[in-house]
């Protein structure tokens, strides 16, 4: 039998599979039960539990991320809608503290078009939040001084004014 086919396609299913597990970014998915199925090395390092700690647990009982009933519902909304979800929202680790994460979902589906898993993508966005918040709060300083400018320069040019009509 000519294995060259076969052989080629699984070099490529483990490339693949390599790529997934490598990512720096948190790559995880469920089942349709919401139970993880898979947690990649970027998952671990992100949250802090390992593959055997995760598999078959889910994102409530890890406390990894916490939901609202109506944010829940809103979530396999959409999924069930558009089959994919974007969000940035608090994230958990292990030891208790918080990020910010940026998470995007998507369904996949079987042959059938039955749904049978779900991906999500997590990115740590703390940092970029921060410095958003910083860049906010630095814009309404200069905007504040600006007023206190404009301002001065008009109480100024009042007094020239004043000064230069009644001049003699």
């Amino acid at each position: 039998f000519d294995v060259t086919e076969q052989k080629k396609l699984q070099e490529q299913v483990n490339h693949y599979a390599n790529i997934v597990e490598q990512s720096s970014e948190a790559i995880i998915s469920r089942n349709i039960n919401q139970q993880f199925i898979s947690w990649n090395k970027g998952a671990e390092k992100l949250f802090g539990f390992t593959k055997e700690e995760a598999i078959g647990k889910t994102a409530a009982s890890l406390g990894i991320a916490k939901l609202s009933d109506a944010e829940k519902a809103s979530l396999e909304n959409a999924l069930e809608k558009n089959g994919c979800w974007e969000s940035e929202r608090e994230h958990f680790h292990k030891n208790g503290s918080s990020f910010q994460g940026s998470v995007t979902a998507t369904v996949i589906k079987d042959e059938n078009g039955k749904t049978n898993s779900t991906v999500f993508i997590v990115k740590d966005i703390t940092e970029r939040k921060q410095l958003e918040n910083q860049l906010k709060k630095l814009n309404e300083e200069l905007e504040e001084k600006i007023k206190q400018r404009t301002a001065e320069i008009g109480l100024s040019e009042k007094k020239y004014r004043y000064l230069f009509e009644n001049n003699p």
